[in-house]
């Protein structure tokens, strides 16, 4: 079972697919010594899928179709070879978002809906072809003929979980509009489109929000940036570092609730120890008396409690030991996704900015709500 999912929103040929290729085909061959592993089914289709997007002989053909069935892949992400997490990753039709009605199969769109409510951080598609030319303000329409449906699955979200998960927005095709439009302009149409993730609502759990240009690294008709892709590593750093946030919560929990239980084996291994040496003293005082009362069966039954209360203190020594071995690997997991998690957020804060509650704030600002 994954550790987490990841659910990518976007329209029809809003580059989700592209995405999830150029992300994979950057991460498996390692970066910065993180990988990312699918099985040799998924690993195949996957690199095939991306080699083909290289062979400028196909033309515009060698991108590929809208999708058109649902279809989840399963990746380990790792670093030095060494498995971090685990997640889903669904890769879906566009036409999935407009209206369920649309769908062959109900239980495809429930499986998508599954995946949305169910993702520790969502991604949410902009087409950056739509952002080529024009104005500001007719830039902000056409980004917004798709925010308009988007919207609607982030409301779902937060009806489903009470809170919103964090969320990349993705601007895909980057290299399309890059030259028409400044980093200052792309803000203002993203954050005007999608205005309900920018407010500065008072709330225990805050809107986090990063604005994230992607691009493939090739266009359609030349091969000037053939094989050379922007960022396709800052999303899925993204979501990674809110998912180990999550994976340290559980273990910080599971820490809490083993120390409070070992504490509780402590307790009882001295009650257990106080009432072993009280009868053992008392079967000393009974072999050294004069009084034969019953003397056997006295000496018996405190032979039994005495053999009871050894058992019992060997018992909960094994279980202690067991606890304070649960307690060595806690710690260790801790700093091992500790570190990870320090890692991932000082290359995310060199590239990316964060909204919060749509303030503009460096990455690393995010520390400061998990402490």
């Amino acid at each position: 079972m994954s550790d987490t999912k990841f659910t990518i929103l976007g329209m029809t040929g809003a580059g989700k697919t592209c995405y999830l290729l150029g992300m994979y085909y950057e991460l498996c061959s390692g970066f910065n010594g993180y990988t990312l592993i699918a099985d040799d089914e998924d690993d195949f289709e996957l690199k095939l899928r991306y080699n083909r997007m290289l062979d400028l002989t196909l033309g515009s053909d060698r991108f590929p179709p809208g999708t058109d069935s649902s279809s989840t892949f399963k990746f380990d992400f790792q670093y030095a070879y060494r498995n971090v997490l685990s997640f889903d990753w669904l890769d879906y039709a566009g036409g999935i978002l407009n209206t369920k009605s649309n769908i062959t199969s109900i239980d495809e769109y429930k499986s998508f809906i599954s995946s949305l409510t169910n993702s520790s951080c969502l991604f949410v598609c902009i087409d950056g072809s739509t952002l080529i030319g024009e104005t500001i303000s007719d830039k902000i329409k056409k980004i917004k003929k798709e925010s308009k449906t988007i919207n609607g699955f982030l409301s779902k979200y937060r009806k489903e979980n009470n809170i919103l998960p964090p969320v990349a927005l993705i601007i895909t095709k980057f290299d399309k509009c890059a030259g028409s439009i400044t980093t200052d302009e792309l803000y203002q149409i993203v954050k005007e489109a999608y205005k309900p993730l920018f407010l500065n609502v008072l709330s225990e759990h805050p809107s986090i929000v990063s604005i994230i240009p992607i691009s493939v690294g090739f266009g359609l008709d030349t091969s000037e940036c053939l094989d050379q892709p922007e960022n396709m590593h800052l999303p899925i750093f993204m979501g990674i570092y809110f998912a180990i946030n999550n994976k340290l919560a559980e273990l910080t929990l599971s820490q809490k609730q083993n120390i409070d239980g070992k504490a509780k084996l402590l307790s009882q291994i001295s009650n257990y120890k106080d009432i072993y040496n009280k009868s053992l003293e008392s079967k000393s005082a009974l072999e050294n008396s004069l009084v034969a009362f019953k003397k056997q069966k006295r000496l018996s039954a405190l032979s039994n409690d005495i053999d009871k209360f050894s058992q019992n203190i060997s018992n909960v020594t094994n279980e202690l030991d067991r606890v304070t071995l649960v307690l060595q690997e806690i710690d260790s997991q801790l700093k091992f996704y500790s570190d990870i998690q320090q890692n991932i957020l000082d290359e995310l804060d060199t590239n990316l900015l964060l909204f919060i509650n749509g303030q503009e704030k460096p990455f690393k600002e995010i520390q400061h709500l998990h402490s």
